[in-house]
């Protein structure tokens, strides 16, 4: 099992190789189980990625080694806002499937306070949606390819958006794109 999840960390190209292997030790011996404080398997993997604080590592658990789903955390800083302080803000790619060479993957934008309590969670539509990075005060969402070509800033100047637009393309002067709702409950079912 550990050297599956060095291969997976491998992958990655962590630059760090004491945080390799804190991350092999943490997937090997369940750190991300559901402990004491009554928290899913997610929300453990949550609080681990928070505490570690490094912007823009990624970080892989499976919660079992030879099989599918492969949840892909990462952290993208924290941005000011004037009605809520600092929000903290993690990037999620859920990958799922039957077989391990055909994997479908859903985003999650999720928002914690400065003390790593959930503050709600935007469910994109796949792991192309997923944000990028973070620019002062505003997410950055960045599409690539044939379809989508636009990048779309989201402001937290003043507080969490309780909706946000995510363009994708331009069709004759109009952005096209998709429309996420701030959630509260669960970021997927698990």
């Amino acid at each position: 099992m550990v050297g599956i999840c060095f291969k997976i960390l491998i992958m990655i190209c962590l630059p760090d190789f004491m945080l390799w292997l804190l991350v092999v030790l943490a997937i090997s011996f369940g750190s991300c189980t559901p402990s004491n404080r009554n928290l899913s398997y997610l929300e453990e993997c949550e609080q681990f990625v928070l505490e570690q604080d490094k912007v823009g590592e990624e970080f892989v658990f499976k919660p079992d080694a030879s099989k599918i789903p492969e949840y892909r955390f990462t952290y993208l800083g924290s941005v000011p806002t004037k009605n809520e302080g600092n929000v903290k803000i993690l990037s999620l790619a859920i990958l799922t499937g039957i077989y391990e060479d055909n994997k479908r993957g859903n985003g999650v934008v999720i928002l914690f306070n400065n003390d790593n309590r959930f503050l709600g969670a935007y469910v994109l539509g796949d792991i192309s949606s997923l944000l990028t990075k973070i620019l002062g005060n505003e997410l950055m969402f960045s599409y690539n390819d044939a379809s989508c070509d636009q990048e779309t800033a989201i402001s937290f100047y003043d507080s969490i958006p309780k909706q946000i637009f995510v363009g994708c393309s331009n069709f004759d002067g109009t952005i096209l794109g998709d429309l996420y709702s701030l959630g509260f409950e669960d970021r997927l079912n698990e």
